[in-house]
């Protein structure tokens, strides 16, 4: 070979010779190459097809320390990077590239008139080394009948100018796919708003048909069949449900039913979810005297923010519940909130238009609203503390000093508020431009403050609404363009909260829909975006639509499946390894690090354009730390599919009927007590249960073996969100154990019926966890004896004797029982705040403001 040059072994897929030695075999020049060719290119076909090309390490292209010569010269430090052919390049020390002799060496011609960059390649080379007399010369020697006696691999740098901004990234960036399924079509109606009910997959569309009323069209949300069709009023504004799904809630004019008190204009028609497909079914009215938006928390409190006087009013759902069985007044709940505004809500606003201007935070603690008053320059967020709402009188109306009021700029479009109530978000319009602001939540010392976080996002569009995705990366916009074209367009999360002191254009993918879109919702289970919309055309202008539009956030599992195409090649061209690339280059400008360009310089970026090969500890390490990271300080993921409902038992006989007594004699009034001390109220700032070892009302061990080993390892465990006191729920010592505040019961079949059994000979321990999975379910735990203040307590069976219960029984149904009333936290001042509300731990804390309560759940194991 000549002086360098690289071997014709071949690159990527070929097939594969070796050699066979045997006695006798004569070997000559040709053996030892092809005994070489195989090896060598084994371990670059591995190299290339199983690890990728790139960099493995180093190789950072770094300023020169002196300032005087960064006008031609860059530092590359050592490294090793893999070429497409699988070839390893290793630099091994530092050395000073010289930019300008490449560039003039190489005949890269800069154009001087147009925007450049200058990337920086670094390609594998082989030289002759050692050169030494051949014994046997043959044509290869050059006539001095010397021979190269070994081959040094080594390197060498390229340089190419392109345009700015033509070369993709190494790593392209994730985008959220928009993706039409169908447009619902509602003839000779219009869409008045919609409610989509996650837990039962059905979806809620209210309609008009000019003067003949109003209706309720209920579908099913993966069939999109209709199911039933109310007749609701003269005109509905707005529909909320209930988390459970049992309760719609129907705001509107001329609403049947709403009674006298705040007089007949309409009010809030409220629906049972299990009456809705009978003909005409009852639905009592909660009186209002306008129209109003309607928004529900998670623990089932009603929020109304009525449009024409601006006051919001709220009903705590134990008050919806007593008022429906006929226990309270007629016109509404007992026990009813206030809080004004100030002022009502004009023609034209946002809310008057549909958009998302309210919403309850996941923990139900506060209430975010869009104040914009059309007659006001003023805009303000407010964030209402439901407790602080709460607290009063009742019947009361809350003061200014239960809210935080932030100023707006532009006109303030919609809101969004996260699902860890960390950060809220809020669309609008300055000036031509649609602008979307973070605001980030937090309360130290107790005082709850909101700022500004980010840099924001600017475009050119009109908004219409707002929301997030369920794993908060996206969120998404209706816009409409100067042409009256409506669409959905992805807005990135991330990009809107780069630290920067101007905004960065977020607007990713987008879908057009059919009609003028006005508002949306989103499908928090099916990932579906539902957009209402009046039809545009003029041949059929009297059509209402519902657009459907799939959403999917970067299915990186699409990655693997790319594996059974094609195996990758290198095609043609120089095979180096791109290490970093110079901005907008300009000959003789300073070349900085990072981060130092000024301007002046040209910055080195070491990472748009390179190419990693990151080794199995490094993403060991990486998936290690996202595991820690992402139970407790990474956004929420996406909610889970509903499990499968639970058979229904048998129904029990009716029982005879009995006798009414005869009514007593009315005795004499007692005197008036003294009145008590007034009560804390709800308070926040409880122990709560955050996470189980086991999954709340499913099936969770495969079989009673598998239990059994859970059991005797990791055991049942409930991690609390503060330090309780162990002894608290160990319970008194005089009593022999097992507890009786923390208890396992076994559910077997004797005397005829199903009786719960004590599951006895279980440990009572503190414990720590140290691990908890994807859904929430804790998997490791270590014991942490002779504490007293733990944040995690466990039952283990201890030994390998069974239970006799479980031994002898066989039961496949458990049921825990916490008795949260018992349980103290570290400072002994208040009980932990048990309520298990719908079952939702992990997906929400327990708990709903007061202390004590039972916390019990229950598993079954597959048989």
């Amino acid at each position: 070979m000549s002086d360098c040059e690289t071997s014709c072994i071949p690159c990527g897929l070929h097939s594969f010779r070796r050699n066979t030695y045997f006695n006798g075999k004569l070997l000559t020049e040709r053996d030892f190459a092809d005994e070489q060719a195989y090896l060598v290119g084994k371990d670059r076909l591995h190299n290339s097809l199983l690890h990728g090309h790139g960099t493995v390490c180093g190789l950072s292209l770094t300023a020169h320390p002196n300032e005087d010569c960064r006008r031609r010269y860059l530092v590359l430090e050592p490294g090793l990077a893999l070429d497409c052919c699988g070839r390893e390049i290793v630099v091994a020390e530092r050395t000073v590239i010289d930019i300008a002799a490449l560039i003039e060496e190489q005949g890269i011609a800069l154009d001087t008139e147009a925007d450049e960059d200058l990337f920086i390649a670094i390609c594998y080379r082989e030289c002759g080394d050692e050169k030494v007399p051949a014994i046997l010369p043959d044509c290869d020697c050059g006539g001095d009948n010397a021979a190269w006696n070994r081959i040094r691999e080594g390197w060498t740098i390229t340089l190419r100018a392109e345009p700015s901004g033509a070369r993709p990234p190494a790593r392209a960036p994730a985008t959220a796919r928009l993706d039409w399924v169908q447009t619902l079509v509602l003839q000779q109606q219009s869409v008045t708003a919609l409610a989509f009910d996650e837990e039962r997959g059905q979806i809620y569309v209210a309609t008009r048909a000019g003067e003949s009323g109003a209706r309720m069209m209920v579908y099913d949300s993966h069939t999109h069949d209709l199911i039933t069709a109310i007749e609701t009023g003269e005109e509905v504004h707005d529909i909320a449900v209930s988390p459970r799904g049992d309760l719609i809630y129907v705001a509107g004019r001329g609403i049947e039913g709403s009674g006298e008190g705040e007089g007949d204009w309409g009010g809030i028609a409220v629906y049972r979810e299990a009456d809705i497909r009978g003909d005409d079914p009852a639905a009592p009215a909660i009186a209002l005297d306008g129209p109003a938006r309607l928004v529900v928390a998670d623990d089932g409190t009603l929020f109304a923010l009525r449009l024409d006087s601006g006051d919001i009013v709220a009903w705590q759902e134990p008050q919806i519940q007593a008022w429906l069985a006929g226990a309270t007044p007629p016109a509404g709940p007992d026990n009813r909130r206030r809080f004004d505004l100030g002022h009502p809500v004009g023609a034209g606003t946002p809310a008057r238009l549909g958009a998302n201007v309210m919403q309850v935070s996941a923990d139900g603690r506060q209430l975010f609203i869009l104040d914009v008053d059309a007659a006001d320059p003023d805009r303000r967020l407010r964030i209402v503390d439901v407790a602080a709402m709460f607290s009063g009188a009742a019947e009361g109306d809350a003061g200014d000093e239960i809210t935080v009021a932030v100023p707006l700029a532009g006109d303030p479009v919609a809101l969004a508020v996260s699902f860890d109530r960390a950060s809220v978000f809020v669309l609008g319009h300055d000036g031509e431009r649609a602008r979307i602001e973070r605001f980030n939540l937090s309360a130290p010392g107790g005082i709850f403050t909101v700022t500004r976080a980010g840099r924001g996002g600017a475009w050119t569009a009109e908004v219409l609404d707002l929301t997030l995705a369920p794993a908060e990366q996206w969120a998404y916009a209706l816009e409409r363009d100067e042409a009256g074209h409506s669409s959905i367009v992805s807005l990135s999360i991330d990009a809107i909260a780069e630290e920067g002191d101007s905004p960065v254009n977020p607007a990713g993918t987008r879908e057009g829909i059919a009609g003028l879109g006005s508002f949306q919702r989103l499908g928090m289970v099916e990932n579906r975006l539902y957009v209402a919309a009046q039809d545009a055309s003029e041949a059929q202008p009297d059509r209402g639509l519902v657009a459907v539009i799939d959403v999917r956030e970067g299915d990186c599992g699409a990655a693997f499946d790319a594996i059974i195409g094609p195996c990758p090649g290198c095609g043609t061209g120089d095979h180096c390894v791109t290490l970093a690339h110079l901005p907008h280059y300009r000959a003789g400008v300073p070349m900085q690090d990072a981060g130092e360009g000024g301007d002046t310089g040209v910055e080195i970026d070491n990472l748009t354009h390179r190419r990693l090969v990151p080794s199995t500890s490094t993403i060991v390490e990486v998936v290690r730390c996202m595991l820690s990271q992402g139970a407790t300080t990474g956004r929420p993921g996406p909610r889970g599919p509903a499990g499968l409902p639970g058979r229904d038992g048998l129904d029990g006989a009716d029982g005879a009927p009995g006798a009414d007594g005869r009514d007593g004699t009315d005795g004499a009034n007692g005197r008036d007590g003294r009145d008590g001390t007034d009560g804390v109220g709800l308070n926040e700032n409880l122990v709560h249960i955050t996470n189980l070892s086991w999954i709340h009302d499913d099936i969770c061990y495969d079989g009673r073996g598998d239990f059994v080993e859970h059991l005797r390892k990791t055991g049942l465990v409930i991690l609390f969100d503060g330090e309780v006191q162990f002894a608290s729920v160990q319970g008194n010592e005089k009593i022999a154990p097992p507890s009786e505040v923390f208890r396992l019961f076994a559910r077997i079949d004797a005397f005829g019926g199903l009786l719960d059994v004590i599951v006895p000979d279980l440990v009572l321990e503190p414990v720590e966890v140290t691990q908890i999975d994807g859904s929430g379910r804790i998997t490791e735990v270590n014991p942490i004896p002779g504490t007293a203040l733990t944040k995690a307590v466990r039952l283990r069976l201890d030994g390998d004797g069974l239970p006799g219960v479980i031994a002898e029984m066989g039961p496949n149904f458990f049921r825990i029982l916490l008795r949260a009333d018992m349980i103290r936290d570290a400072e002994g001042k208040f009980a932990v705040d048990g309520n298990h509300i719908f079952g939702a731990v992990p997906r929400r804390p327990s708990g709903n403001g007061l202390q004590g309560g039972s916390f019990e759940s229950w598993f079954a194991l597959d048989t």
